[in-house]
């Protein structure tokens, strides 16, 4: 899969016919298998998808612009935002002096401005033209575009174990952003919609994304997708496909990964929005922590665990020095290491029931996964449960549309904990979303608190590959779920997160990711949810620059008294445009917290409707009637004296509930 195949033709005729024949690559991979490595090789049986489809696909069939040579870039030279560098094309290959192979850069000059990620700068982009000329006829001709950077990932020991970040153009860049997986199960269908494509980057873009993870159990993209991530300013964390399983080292089969990389790296290696290899997804944890190595005991688990070092400190390591030696390579996600160095996946939310809360403790140097399942739409459901009494949860229609093997009685479990299970389907979707928004609003906020201890973020994940509950905070039919809003409140620049666990004081923080220093007031007030102002912050002409910066570390008097009536309002009010911020915090489960009537009013003008309430309104939720209706906030919360507005796309009957419900 995702090879390139040459063939030479010869003696050709006047008139041709070519003949492609395609076997099952299920019945060759079992064949060897038992020909080549007669042992159980181990896997994560719950990755195992529901449908298995074996797609055959035929690429370009077309000449290719035969490799002469290669390009090489030289004496780089930073200064402010431009790069001097010296271009240089090497002959490898002896050519007929007739033929000439032409190589323009678009401006015409050795000064060019570099790429920058989404917030950090601007996209600059220069488009290359390689021709081969013979007799001055121009035989072939290809045309790119590509940015120029400086990428380099610090791992450096300190007192709290070692850094995992991004430096890029000789700056610290904290990636924000989530896990990205194949948008459709006939992947064909999604390269014949490139609206499928386009849409993905509106939607990480909207939510405040600098990056997105290519998960290894998914595909090399078409170009599409990487031209999109250079255009947008989209960062890529590239995995090799490999995931949730060990693999065998048989010499044909490292010959057919070699080609493999080979193929794919030099195809997208111009693509600057690429910033790291990274060797597989958790096969090493897997081996070492899920008890894979027991499967096999003695020669054959030497043998195994032979291969695994043979394919990802060896194989991949060694394509890349040869094709791509500038970018980072990252052997497998995550690292052994746990939270004091390299990357972490936490699933003690959701695989092991732990409480939304820990994710305050569970901060790694860089979290590329960790997430929590919510229900679709109830029109989307609609879509695929054609039967009106199947739709609800333990219908077997329902059970068979979901990602994970407990996946709806762990949602119930934690509809449970923080909301309680309603008899109302729609109601439980309003539910399993909002613990959703909390969920990852708590985690993306305790991990942009820890910045610089902390340098990522890539939640599981932003999209999904058919009609299905998942993790995905957008669904198939590109309906935004409550995660997506949380993901877009809590990327914003600057933000502001208020936590407290158990009997430790409150800690209010601001955080801003950019280069560009805000300026504004900070208002934070605790109030309770009858409106009375227990106690209040103001710090005005506040400067929060490229940092998470603490600006409450306070005991609360009486806490315990009004821990389930009361919430902590924060606003800042930004002296410049389109950066003001407003969000609350409550200290108790939903389920718990003391509500009064909010009184929910709301005005509407042209497209724009105003919300205002007479009490705190709490996680309030819009949808369309008929339709799911991505808007620019939702699940929001209403604080009496502070009106939310909210832009419409369209005009129609609209469905509103809230907590207080």
């Amino acid at each position: 899969m995702h090879r390139t195949w040459r063939i030479t033709l010869q003696d050709l005729k006047e008139t041709n016919n070519l003949r492609l024949y395609f076997h099952s690559a299920a019945e060759h991979d079992i064949q060897k298998q038992l020909k080549d490595a007669p042992l159980q090789l181990p896997y994560n049986f719950h990755t195992v998808e529901k449908v298995h489809i074996n797609m055959v696909g035929i690429g370009d069939l077309e000449s290719q612009l035969l490799e002469y040579g290669k390009i090489s870039i030289s004496n780089l030279l930073i200064m402010g935002d431009q790069i001097i560098f010296m271009l240089e094309l090497q002959i490898l290959k002896e050519i007929s002096k007739l033929m000439l192979i032409l190589i323009y850069w678009r401006l015409m000059s050795i000064q060019s401005r570099l790429w920058w990620p989404k917030g950090q700068g601007d996209q600059n982009l220069y488009q290359v033209t390689c021709q081969l000329i013979y007799k001055d006829n121009i035989l072939q001709q290809k045309q790119i575009k590509t940015g120029i950077k400086i990428a380099k990932w610090i791992l450096q020991d300190d007192s709290n174990g070692q850094t995992f970040k991004l430096n890029l153009n000789n700056r610290d860049i904290y990636i924000k952003g989530a896990n990205y997986i194949p948008p459709d199960m006939f992947m064909p269908r999604a390269l014949k919609n490139p609206q499928v494509y386009v849409d993905i980057f509106l939607n990480s873009l909207a939510a405040g994304y600098n990056g997105l993870r290519i998960w290894g159990g998914g595909q090399f993209e078409y170009d599409i997708f990487y031209e999109l991530a250079d255009q947008h300013g989209i960062l890529l964390w590239h995995d090799f496909l490999f995931a949730c399983a060990m693999y065998p080292g048989t010499n044909d089969y490292l010959e057919n990964i070699r080609q493999e990389i080979y193929d794919n790296v030099k195809r997208i290696r111009i693509h600057p929005s690429i910033i790291m290899w990274n060797g597989n997804n958790e096969v090493e944890l897997g081996w070492k922590t899920w008890g894979w190595a027991s499967l096999n005991q003695g020669v054959n688990q030497q043998l195994i665990a032979s291969w695994y070092t043979k394919i990802f400190r060896e194989v991949i390591p060694n394509v890349l020095k040869e094709i791509n030696p500038d970018i980072f390579y990252w052997e497998t996600s995550p690292s052994p290491n746990w939270l004091s160095r390299g990357d972490i996946h936490y699933w003690g939310v959701w695989a092991s029931r732990s409480p939304i809360e820990s994710y305050q403790q569970s901060v790694g140097r860089f979290n590329s996964e960790y997430g929590m399942q919510a229900l679709i739409d109830v029109n989307n459901v609609k879509k695929f449960i054609k039967n009106p009494n199947d739709v609800h949860l333990n219908s077997l229609a329902f059970q068979i549309h979901q990602r994970h093997i407990v996946g709806i009685p762990t949602i119930q479990y934690y509809l449970n904990e923080y909301t309680g299970e309603s008899t109302d389907f729609s109601r439980n979707i309003y539910f399993s979303q909002l613990v959703q928004f909390i969920a990852l609003e708590t985690a993306i906020g305790s991990l942009r608190n820890s910045k610089p201890y902390n340098m990522g973020t890539f939640y599981w994940q932003i999209n999904d590959v058919w009609p299905v509950v998942s993790w995905a905070t957008v669904d198939y039919y590109n309906c935004w779920k409550g995660g997506h809003y949380a993901a877009k409140k809590s990327h914003q620049d600057p933000a502001m997160f208020a936590n407290k666990i158990d009997n430790n004081p409150l800690k209010v923080y601001i955080v801003n990711d950019q280069e560009k220093v805000y300026q504004g007031n900070i208002t934070i007030q605790w109030i309770t949810t009858a409106n009375y102002i227990i106690k209040s912050w103001r710090f005005e002409n506040f400067e929060i620059g490229n940092q998470a910066k603490l600006v409450v570390n306070e005991s609360l008097d009486d806490f315990e008294q009004f821990k389930n009536q009361s919430y902590v309002f924060m606003r800042f009010d930004c002296y410049q445009q389109d950066c003001d911020f407003y969000g609350t915090q409550i200290f108790t489960r939903p389920k718990s917290l003391k509500l009064q009537d909010p009184q929910i009013q709301y005005t509407k003008y042209n497209n724009i409707l105003t919300f205002t309430s007479q009490a705190l309104a709490k996680s309030v939720y819009i949808t369309g009637e008929s339709e799911c209706i991505n808007l620019d906030k939702n699940f929001f919360d209403i604080v009496p004296n502070n009106p939310i507005k909210i832009k419409l796309p369209s005009d129609q009957k609209l469905r509103i509930m809230s907590l207080y419900q």
